[in-house]
């Protein structure tokens, strides 16, 4: 179980299970560690939601709480984009993929959902 934000109640978590065809051909992106080309994606996201690249898929670290502190640095003008890549090598951080079209979501296959906790 898990503690609702809302208040005091708990609840429980739902996990979506899907498997991926990763044989049908998608334009896809796969960034292998916290790089300066990383970096400019994630600015480019963060500054404008309405950013859209040519991806069906991307891959690659994920900015989350952790990061989002430095990226803000970033965005703010208060660290230059090199400190901030020499800071991210210390974080550990995790991986993620983003499917980012109608065809990369057409490439999933739903499996099974099941309560975690």
């Amino acid at each position: 179980m898990i503690e609702s934000k809302k208040g005091k109640t708990e609840t429980s978590a739902i996990v979506n299970v899907y498997d991926w065809d990763e044989q049908i051909l998608l334009n896809r992106k796969d960034f292998e560690g916290a790089s300066m080309e990383w970096l400019e994606m994630v600015l480019l996201c963060r500054k404008d939601p309405r950013y859209h690249h040519e991806y069906d898929v991307v891959s690659g670290k994920i900015a989350n709480d952790n990061v989002g502190e430095t990226i803000s640095y970033v965005m703010q003008g208060i660290m230059r984009k090199e400190d901030a890549l020499q800071r991210l090598r210390f974080e550990k951080i995790n991986n993620q993929i983003a499917f980012c079209t109608e065809k990369a979501l057409q490439s999933l296959h739903f499996v099974e959902c099941y309560e975690a906790g």
